[in-house]
């Protein structure tokens, strides 16, 4: 895919959209934001720089060029891109996205975004500063909201993107296909989202693969199938498969769902994805997506939550789940059980994300 050469706009024709302060499509989190974006934008797609270094997988509405310089609006994507793992100083990748935004500052939103915690003092002011020049910004998280007002910012508030995808049949039948090959019965399958911890955001990882193993070994006796889904692959540092295989080994009642497995073309990854959190009985959501896809499907996950944008979606959706590092899952079953009868009416969310993108890309003349 690649974008065509700059040409002559006809007034009112929808221009080419590029996205910044990417992270990458084989996080599949970051991916179902990228896609939804492309979706919601005037021309049905955007643009996105191929990094050099991943292995980019294709996602639908968004294409993949060696630049996005002929693009003409731009918008900094949702997430958490502006974390700033050294507190008191400032990390080369923080200015270099702060620098992206920077660049094109009167020509592109910020939405869906989470400040998160580490992005703290000068790092901070900086992106604040950058930001206030900014057309519009949104973001995904009441507390990223509170503290970019106060520093000047004249941020609003509403979801994450990802709340504007839907189900499809297809994306659910390549789910099912998925799981029958994993010799899983959806209705009776639990998906246990997992993801690793660092620095960033830390987490006794043994005591969280002993309740992880402790959760499906009860669920497997009280009769449901457990699988650990692939959510993300991007890195040796990224990746959920050492951990999912670590917990595979640890316990026979846990299978491992490969959401990167190949498949047909008329489907991809993201929308599998959303086919998966739709189709089985339970998700636990670790992972930020897991928790949002499951409810952009209209069904109710259990949140277990690790940061700030977990807590937050957890609190003002009134969700069932618990802090990570208080999860108890003897206590909790019953209420992870219960789930699966749950239905969340999504609707006045996703009205809420799209009316909100066409505002704020109503804001780029």
């Amino acid at each position: 895919m690649s974008v065509q050469n700059p040409r002559e706009v006809t007034a009112g024709e929808p221009v080419e959209t590029g996205l910044i302060n990417i992270y990458s499509a084989r996080n599949l989190g970051d991916a179902a934001i990228m896609s939804a974006l492309g979706q919601l934008s005037p021309k049905g797609h955007v643009v996105a720089r191929r990094s050099d270094d991943i292995d980019e997988i294709d996602v639908r509405a968004l294409e993949w060029a060696g630049d996005t310089n002929d693009c003409d609006r731009f918008v900094s994507v949702g997430g958490d891109i502006f974390n700033n793992a050294r507190p008191n100083l400032v990390t080369r990748a923080f200015l270099g996205n702060v620098w992206q935004l920077y660049q094109r500052r009167r020509k592109a939103i910020l939405f869906g975004q989470t400040i998160p915690a580490s992005c703290q003092g000068a790092a901070l002011q900086l992106l604040a500063g950058v930001l206030r020049n900014l057309p519009a910004v949104v973001v995904r998280d009441e507390a990223s909201h509170a503290e970019l007002r106060s520093h000047g910012v004249d941020a609003q508030l509403s979801f994450d993107t990802a709340f504007a995808l839907a189900p499809t049949c297809s994306g659910k039948q390549a789910a099912r296909s998925l799981f029958e090959a994993a010799e899983l019965e959806p209705e009776r399958t639990t998906l246990l989202s997992v993801r690793s911890f660092d620095a960033l955001y830390p987490h006794d990882r043994e005591h969280f693969v002993d309740r992880m193993v402790q959760l499906a070994n009860r669920l497997s006796e009280r009769g449901h199938q457990v699988a650990v889904p692939i959510q993300s692959d991007v890195s040796e540092n990224d990746s959920d498969r050492l951990l999912a295989n670590e917990l595979a080994g640890r316990s026979d009642a846990i299978s491992v769902l490969d959401l990167f497995a190949p498949m047909s073309d008329d489907v991809d990854h993201v929308e599998r994805l959303v086919g998966a959190m739709a189709i089985a009985n339970i998700v636990v959501g670790v992972r930020y997506h897991a928790t949002v896809l499951r409810l952009a499907a209209g069904r109710m996950p259990y949140n277990l939550s690790y940061s700030r944008k977990g807590e937050d979606i957890g609190r003002r959706l009134s969700l069932c789940g618990a802090k990570l590092d208080a999860f108890d899952p003897e206590q909790e079953i019953a209420a992870i059980e219960a789930t699966a009868k749950q239905d969340f009416d999504v609707a006045p969310v996703r009205a809420h994300v799209r009316e909100s993108f066409a505002r704020a890309y109503g804001t780029l003349h």
